[in-house]
């Protein structure tokens, strides 16, 4: 992808940027509407974390994870 866009010049180093920022932004948001946190970020992936705690049971954690983790994978996919 980066060779891709760099072929452009200096626009296509900033529409990657743009890419990148727009992956990044879907993702974190996905996990946070799902009840999860982003503990980090290396490269292109991402450690996320649900807890189970007060009122959410292990199962409820666990089925959000998943739901965000299907999520993810249908919104990247329109990217």
């Amino acid at each position: 992808m980066v060779e891709q866009f760099s072929r452009r010049g200096p626009t296509g180093l900033e529409d990657v940027t743009w890419a990148l920022n727009g992956y990044f932004a879907d993702v974190v948001e996905t996990v946070q509407r799902l009840g999860g946190d982003v503990i980090a970020i290396a490269g292109d992936s991402f450690l996320c974390l649900w807890t189970a705690e007060g009122d959410i049971s292990l199962e409820e954690a666990t089925m959000r994870a998943g739901k965000a983790a299907l999520s993810i994978q249908a919104v990247l996919h329109v990217r």
